[in-house]
C-alpha cells in the first residue's frame, strides 16, 4: 500500500472489517457449492485469519482477499448456490476498494 492507501485504510478499515464479518455470517449459514474448490469451512478459516490481522493492525494478504472475492471465485460460487449473490456483489465492491492496488501491482 502506498501512503494515500494507508491513510484511506486507517480511516475506513471498519468498512473492510464489516464486509468480512458479514461474509463470514453468510458463509456460516451456507451449504457447500460444487463449483467452489474450497469448502465453506476453509473459506471461513481464511477470512477469519485475515480479519484477525486487520483488527490487530498487522499486514494482511490483500491478494488472498482479492482472489476470494473475484468474479467466479469461491465466495461468489457459494453465494450463488445459497441465494445471497446480490449481497455478495455489495460486499465484493467493498473488498475491491481495499485490494485493487495490490492486484494492479501484479
Amino acid at each position: 500500500m502506498n501512503f494515500c492507501e494507508k491513510i484511506y485504510f486507517y480511516f475506513n478499515k471498519e468498512e473492510l472489517i464489516s464486509a468480512i464479518e458479514r461474509t463470514i455470517k453468510f458463509l456460516e449459514h451456507s451449504e457447500e457449492s460444487i463449483w467452489s474448490n474450497l469448502t465453506v469451512a476453509e473459506t471461513i478459516e481464511i477470512l477469519e485469519s485475515e480479519l484477525s490481522k486487520i483488527k490487530n493492525g498487522e499486514e494482511f494478504n490483500e491478494i488472498e482477499l482479492a482472489v476470494l472475492f473475484t468474479v467466479a471465485s469461491n465466495i461468489q460460487e457459494i453465494s450463488m448456490y445459497n441465494g445471497w449473490s446480490k449481497q455478495y456483489i455489495e460486499i465484493a465492491e467493498v473488498i475491491d476498494r481495499f485490494t485493487q492496488s495490490a492486484v494492479d501491482d501484479l
